[in-house]
Protein backbone atom coordinates (compact mmCIF):
# COMPACT_ATOMS: atom_id res chain seq x y z
CA UNK A 1 0.00 0.00 0.00
CA UNK A 2 1.46 3.37 -1.23
CA UNK A 3 1.95 6.00 1.35
CA UNK A 4 -0.84 8.67 1.75
CA UNK A 5 -1.07 11.89 3.46
CA UNK A 6 -4.02 13.33 4.97
CA UNK A 7 -4.55 17.44 5.49
CA UNK A 8 -8.00 17.19 6.88
CA UNK A 9 -10.61 14.43 8.97
CA UNK A 10 -12.51 14.43 5.73
CA UNK A 11 -9.83 13.00 3.59
CA UNK A 12 -9.08 10.60 6.47
CA UNK A 13 -12.90 9.72 6.97
CA UNK A 14 -12.85 9.20 2.78
CA UNK A 15 -9.81 6.89 3.35
CA UNK A 16 -10.71 5.15 6.29
CA UNK A 17 -14.21 4.12 4.54
CA UNK A 18 -12.74 2.12 2.03
CA UNK A 19 -12.21 -0.78 4.99
CA UNK A 20 -15.23 -2.75 5.98
CA UNK A 21 -15.54 -3.00 9.72
CA UNK A 22 -15.96 -6.66 9.00
CA UNK A 23 -13.29 -7.24 6.59
CA UNK A 24 -10.21 -8.44 9.16
CA UNK A 25 -7.97 -8.58 6.10
CA UNK A 26 -6.02 -5.31 7.45
CA UNK A 27 -4.79 -4.27 10.72
CA UNK A 28 -4.15 -0.81 11.40
CA UNK A 29 -1.67 1.13 13.99
CA UNK A 30 -1.45 4.59 15.01
CA UNK A 31 1.72 6.30 15.79
CA UNK A 32 2.28 9.63 17.13
CA UNK A 33 5.32 10.75 15.22
CA UNK A 34 6.17 9.15 11.70
CA UNK A 35 9.63 8.61 12.12
CA UNK A 36 9.38 6.35 14.58
CA UNK A 37 9.94 2.33 14.06
CA UNK A 38 7.75 -0.32 14.08
CA UNK A 39 9.08 -1.44 17.39
CA UNK A 40 7.91 -2.98 20.66
CA UNK A 41 7.91 -1.19 24.06
CA UNK A 42 10.42 -4.48 24.94
CA UNK A 43 12.45 -3.63 21.95
CA UNK A 44 12.93 -0.07 22.72
CA UNK A 45 13.97 -0.73 26.67
CA UNK A 46 16.23 -2.93 26.05
CA UNK A 47 17.68 -0.74 23.02
CA UNK A 48 18.02 1.99 25.64
CA UNK A 49 19.69 0.01 28.12
CA UNK A 50 21.96 -1.51 25.91
CA UNK A 51 20.84 -5.00 26.64
CA UNK A 52 22.93 -7.41 24.66
CA UNK A 53 20.25 -9.52 21.85
CA UNK A 54 21.36 -12.84 23.48
CA UNK A 55 19.90 -11.82 26.74
CA UNK A 56 17.17 -10.51 25.41
CA UNK A 57 14.92 -13.49 25.93
CA UNK A 58 15.86 -14.42 29.46
CA UNK A 59 15.23 -10.75 30.32
CA UNK A 60 11.96 -10.88 29.18
CA UNK A 61 11.04 -14.22 30.73
CA UNK A 62 12.24 -12.81 34.06
CA UNK A 63 9.78 -9.68 33.66
CA UNK A 64 6.69 -11.62 32.66
CA UNK A 65 7.35 -13.98 35.81
CA UNK A 66 7.98 -11.16 38.46
CA UNK A 67 4.91 -8.97 37.22
CA UNK A 68 2.65 -12.64 37.57
CA UNK A 69 4.02 -13.31 40.97
CA UNK A 70 3.31 -9.78 42.36
CA UNK A 71 -0.09 -9.85 39.73
CA UNK A 72 -0.98 -13.55 42.26
CA UNK A 73 0.51 -11.48 45.15
CA UNK A 74 -1.35 -8.43 45.06
CA UNK A 75 -5.11 -10.45 43.62
CA UNK A 76 -4.85 -13.86 45.30
CA UNK A 77 -6.35 -16.47 43.04
CA UNK A 78 -7.57 -13.88 40.56
CA UNK A 79 -5.37 -14.16 37.68
CA UNK A 80 -4.15 -17.49 38.35
CA UNK A 81 -6.32 -19.46 35.28
CA UNK A 82 -5.05 -16.98 32.93
CA UNK A 83 -3.02 -17.66 29.37
CA UNK A 84 0.35 -16.15 29.21
CA UNK A 85 -0.47 -13.80 26.45
CA UNK A 86 -3.15 -12.02 29.03
CA UNK A 87 -1.20 -11.56 31.05
CA UNK A 88 1.17 -9.63 29.12
CA UNK A 89 -1.79 -8.08 27.88
CA UNK A 90 -2.26 -6.73 31.25
CA UNK A 91 1.39 -6.21 31.67
CA UNK A 92 1.38 -4.02 28.46
CA UNK A 93 -1.56 -1.93 29.54
CA UNK A 94 -0.08 -1.30 32.85
CA UNK A 95 2.98 0.32 31.58
CA UNK A 96 5.26 -2.94 31.71
CA UNK A 97 7.63 -3.44 28.78
CA UNK A 98 6.24 -6.35 26.14
CA UNK A 99 6.66 -7.84 23.03
CA UNK A 100 3.41 -6.46 21.89
CA UNK A 101 2.11 -3.94 19.69
CA UNK A 102 -1.17 -2.48 19.43
CA UNK A 103 -3.18 -2.95 16.12
CA UNK A 104 -6.73 -3.03 15.43
CA UNK A 105 -9.21 -3.83 12.85
CA UNK A 106 -10.07 0.55 12.68
CA UNK A 107 -8.48 2.55 10.77
CA UNK A 108 -10.11 5.35 12.47
CA UNK A 109 -9.09 4.01 15.94
CA UNK A 110 -5.29 3.74 14.42
CA UNK A 111 -6.39 7.34 13.65
CA UNK A 112 -7.07 8.75 17.18
CA UNK A 113 -4.10 7.16 18.50
CA UNK A 114 -1.82 8.40 15.60
CA UNK A 115 -3.62 12.13 16.88
CA UNK A 116 -4.06 11.88 20.56
CA UNK A 117 -0.66 13.42 21.03
CA UNK A 118 0.58 13.98 17.59
CA UNK A 119 4.25 15.11 17.67
CA UNK A 120 4.83 16.52 14.51
CA UNK A 121 3.46 14.39 11.36
CA UNK A 122 1.67 11.28 12.64
CA UNK A 123 1.98 8.04 10.86
CA UNK A 124 -0.85 5.02 10.41
CA UNK A 125 0.79 2.01 9.78
CA UNK A 126 -1.57 -0.88 7.55
CA UNK A 127 -0.61 -4.20 7.81
CA UNK A 128 -2.20 -7.18 5.46
CA UNK A 129 -2.51 -10.23 7.28
CA UNK A 130 -2.61 -12.16 4.03
CA UNK A 131 0.54 -10.93 3.42
CA UNK A 132 1.88 -11.26 6.66
CA UNK A 133 0.49 -14.55 6.79
CA UNK A 134 2.41 -15.72 3.30
CA UNK A 135 5.59 -14.45 5.08
CA UNK A 136 5.17 -16.18 7.88
CA UNK A 137 4.96 -19.39 5.66
CA UNK A 138 7.63 -18.52 3.06
CA UNK A 139 10.40 -17.41 5.91
CA UNK A 140 9.00 -20.52 7.94
CA UNK A 141 8.82 -18.69 10.97
CA UNK A 142 7.65 -20.98 13.77
CA UNK A 143 5.19 -20.25 16.37
CA UNK A 144 5.92 -17.67 19.23
CA UNK A 145 9.05 -18.75 20.80
CA UNK A 146 7.88 -17.92 24.27
CA UNK A 147 4.45 -19.58 25.22
CA UNK A 148 5.73 -22.89 25.87
CA UNK A 149 8.06 -21.63 28.32
CA UNK A 150 6.09 -18.96 30.28
CA UNK A 151 4.53 -22.26 32.76
CA UNK A 152 8.42 -22.68 33.04
CA UNK A 153 10.46 -21.52 35.95
CA UNK A 154 13.21 -19.29 35.20
CA UNK A 155 16.73 -20.54 36.89
CA UNK A 156 17.07 -19.06 40.63
CA UNK A 157 19.61 -16.41 41.24
CA UNK A 158 19.21 -15.23 37.41
CA UNK A 159 18.49 -11.22 37.07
Amino acid sequence: MDPKTFSTRDQLQKWADKFSPEDRRFAFRGQQDSKWPLQTRLARHFLEHAVKPDEWRIRELIMYQRFRERLLQTCCRLYEDWPPLDILSLMQHSGGPTRLLDFSFSPIVAAHFALEKQQGESKIWVVSLDALSRMAEEYRLPPYWGLHMWGQRVGAGTR
